[in-house]
């Protein structure tokens, strides 16, 4: 489970065999010296893809999501960097400004089918 801010609103695209994506950046920790900010890419398919790209219509909504991370290492412009993606998101829930829990988006589980 994750939790941080978007960084931006949601954002759609499609796969090669046409199933809707929504993708948004999470930003995960404050800032501090302690807790340096990690942008986390958020992937969604299908439903819940088309629930995300209602509700993550701007960047700074609190946000808490269920997936698997997945990190890796890339050559970046300033040399090696790390990459880091959540994976296989099946709930997501919406926090209002106040830290009340706002609205909850899940799908149910299909062990049988991946598409990541």
């Amino acid at each position: 489970m994750v939790t941080g801010h978007s960084a931006r609103e949601a954002i759609s695209k499609y796969a090669p065999d046409g199933t809707l994506i929504a993708e948004f950046t999470l930003g995960v920790g404050d800032g501090s010296v302690k807790y340096p900010v990690m942008w986390v890419n958020v992937p969604m398919w299908d439903k819940l893809a088309e629930q995300a790209l209602e509700v993550i219509d701007r960047k700074g909504i609190a946000v808490e999501v269920s997936g698997m991370l997945q990190v890796r290492l890339y050559e970046g412009k300033h040399g090696m960097s790390v990459a880091i993606e959540l994976k296989n998101v099946r709930e997501l829930r919406v926090y209002d400004r106040g830290g009340e829990l706002a609205k909850v988006l899940s799908v149910e589980i299909d062990n049988n089918v991946g598409k990541e």
